[in-house]
């Protein structure tokens, strides 16, 4: 069984449909073995199918694995040990994957912060 996502954090960049999308793997208590993971979760939240280079080249910075301090990019499976491993510096202990939606992911009603995305 997979556990997927509990509390996403989705922010609005600018206007338009350019949503950065946060996993929080501390609080879900899931970690991906594999980078196609992060795009199956992706994909099932938002009911659009995904792949993990398309998220990857959504944005300059592609996929991130951040404790906020540190930042370790996530290219390739190899790359989520270097992350988990990090030791995180903040009180709040958080350790987020981060990526850009792809445009056509979201539909045109919605509104970051206000629309129920699918989560488990």
């Amino acid at each position: 069984e997979k556990k997927g996502l509990t509390g996403p954090k989705i922010k609005e960049l600018c206007p338009g449909a350019m949503v950065d999308f946060e996993i929080d793997i501390k609080k879900v208590n899931w970690i991906p073995k594999h980078v196609e993971e992060i795009a199956e979760v992706a994909s099932k939240a938002f009911e659009c199918p995904m792949s993990f280079q398309e998220l990857a080249q959504e944005t300059a910075y592609g996929v991130i694995g951040t404790d906020h301090i540190e930042k370790v990019q996530i290219e390739e499976d190899e790359d989520i040990p270097k992350f988990v491993a990090i030791k995180t510096k903040t009180r709040f202990e958080e350790k987020v994957i981060k990526f850009r939606l792809p445009e056509r992911a979201l539909q045109a009603s919605f509104q970051p912060k206000k629309t129920k995305v699918l989560v488990k």
